[in-house]
């Protein structure tokens, strides 16, 4: 169905897995006698099914990783730009930063085909208007916004109970009940522009509950139970969990903890360009809140687990803010993880 044609291409046969067809639930023959019959809706996920996805999964990592190779040895370019759907694999990604001979990485964070309007945007306006090229995308939160007061009405409108607190009072309450097993809807600034939950528009709990992935899924999400779920953490702990620093603005990428980037010994595997720090204020704080509060409580355990905080896509709940200094702030960033 997949194979390598010459150095630097690949040929899929369309005649055996049809991706439109594929969408509807249909298969060809040839697909069929080679992998079994489609799973039903109501069928149990059996190891043939999980087999055939890690089969997949593994031959997509490996004819991106053969294909990069050949277009590094092509053009002697050290930095890496991806876009299209398939650059939202996380697993493939990390395979990509820890083994593939380029330094630097940038994938933009609605890069599947919303992502069309910021490159039409673009083109129009570099190739046509002949404007210099200044803008970097330092963060996702393009979306729309809200203020307290329209929360507030929405929240009136609904007949919904709802209190007002000043970050002083918020970030450790909220703190304390993710410490004591509570899921948080986590609502602040700007709506992300892409796929990714990044910390304005979330759900937040605690990892250290090991029924935590089911709870989230089942029960909030309502959805598979091997969905992932993604932690975010504090910069600063990047290195100390993998090996090495690393910035991941966008959760797009997946590595194992402790993990070094193999292929490049020494050397410094994260993004350079850095958002600002205002951006998520109260979200980076409640970070640094809730670290407190189980560093305290439990010195004795792995402190770097419990910089992770579950973080799972979705629209949630309204919050009040209020401004923070500066100087309580710190950078919060995303990585994905797999259970």
């Amino acid at each position: 169905m997949l194979s390598k044609n010459g150095d630097h291409d690949f040929h899929v046969n369309i005649r055996a897995l049809d991706h439109h067809l594929a969408k509807r639930y249909l298969f060809s023959a040839e697909a069929v006698e080679a992998l079994g019959p489609p799973r039903q809706p109501t069928e149990e996920i059996s190891a043939r099914h999980q087999n055939i996805a890690a089969s997949a999964q593994r031959v997509l990592e490996d004819t991106v990783l053969y294909l990069l190779k050949g277009l590094g040895e092509q053009t002697g370019e050290e930095n890496l730009c991806l876009a299209g759907g398939v650059a939202f694999n996380s697993v493939m990604n990390g395979r990509i930063m820890t083994e593939s001979a380029f330094k630097r990485f940038f994938i933009q964070p609605a890069a599947g085909d919303a992502g069309c309007s910021l490159g039409a945007a673009s083109l129009i306006y570099h190739r046509l208007l002949k404007k210099p090229r200044r803008f970097r995308m330092q963060h996702a939160y393009y979306g729309p916004g809200f203020t307290s007061e329209q929360c507030a009405a929405a929240l009136a409108a609904a007949d919904l109970k709802y209190e007002t607190l000043p970050d002083e009072e918020l970030l450790p309450r909220v703190a304390r009940i993710i410490a004591d097993g509570g899921i948080i809807g986590w609502f602040q600034g700007r709506m992300e522009f892409g796929p990714r939950a990044l910390g304005n528009r979330s759900f937040i709990a605690d990892p250290r509950r090991a029924d935590m992935r089911e709870l989230l899924n089942k029960k909030v999400k309502l959805r598979e139970w091997f969905r992932p779920l993604a932690p975010s953490m504090l910069e600063e702990a990047s290195e100390r969990i993998f090996g090495h620093p690393h910035r991941d603005p966008f959760m797009l990428t997946v590595l194992s903890r402790g993990a070094r980037a193999r292929a490049h010994p020494g050397r410094r595997a994260h993004r350079r360009h850095r958002p600002p720090a205002n951006r998520q204020q109260s979200y980076q704080s409640a970070l640094l809140e809730f670290d407190s509060r189980v560093r305290a409580s439990d010195r004795r355990a792995d402190a770097a687990q419990y910089f992770l905080i579950f973080k799972s896509p979705s629209f949630a709940a309204p919050k009040t803010r209020s401004k923070l200094s500066r100087a309580r702030a710190s950078t919060a960033w995303c990585w994905k993880i797999i259970w």
